[in-house]
C-alpha cells in the first residue's frame, strides 16, 4: 500500500501502488473496492465519522456512498484534501493552490479566505483546519 487513512478503527482505507482503493474488513482483512470510474486514485483521507473522499490522477474529488459507489463532486482541479468528518471536507485546490470547503447542504465547493496558497493541509473533527504554504510556514485557518 502507498497511501493510507485513518478515520477510526471501522474507518481504514489504503490506496495501492497502481491506485486502487482497499477497504480494512477486520478478520478478513484488505477488501479491494472499485476505483471511481475515472481510474486510478491518488489520495485518500476520511473523517472520524467514517466519511471517506478520494482524488484521482485528473485531480477530480470523489466521495465513497457504500449503497452507491464512488460519487463525483464538483469540477476543482484538486492537489490535496482533508476530512475532519462529513461537515469538514476541504481541500488546496486551482493553479493558486487555494483552500476551498465542501458544502454538502447546497453540493459545491466554498472557498475559504486565505493568506496564501497551500501545499499541504489538514482538518480536524473538531473543525480546526492547519495548512502548510510554500515557505513551509503552518497557518491554522479560521473556518
Amino acid at each position: 500500500m502507498q497511501k493510507l487513512a485513518v478515520g477510526g478503527k471501522r474507518c481504514i482505507w489504503a490506496v495501492n501502488k497502481v491506485g486502487l482503493p482497499f477497504q480494512w474488513a477486520g478478520d478478513k482483512g484488505w477488501r479491494i473496492c472499485s476505483p471511481p470510474a475515472s481510474g486510478q486514485i491518488t489520495r485518500i483521507a476520511c473523517g472520524s465519522d467514517g466519511d471517506t473522499w478520494a482524488v484521482d490522477m485528473e485531480g477530480q474529488a470523489y466521495h465513497w456512498d457504500p449503497d452507491f459507489d464512488w460519487v463525483k463532486v464538483g469540477d476543482l482541479i484538486i492537489s490535496e484534501i482533508a476530512v475532519g468528518n462529513k461537515n469538514r471536507v476541504y481541500v488546496v485546490a486551482g493553479s493558486r493552490r487555494y483552500v476551498w470547503k465542501y458544502v454538502a447542504e447546497d453540493d459545491r465547493w466554498v472557498h475559504l479566505q486565505s493568506p496564501c496558497p497551500f501545499y499541504d493541509i489538514s482538518a480536524g473533527n473538531d473543525g480546526s483546519v492547519w495548512a502548510v504554504d510554500k515557505m513551509n510556514e503552518v497557518w491554522w485557518l479560521y473556518d
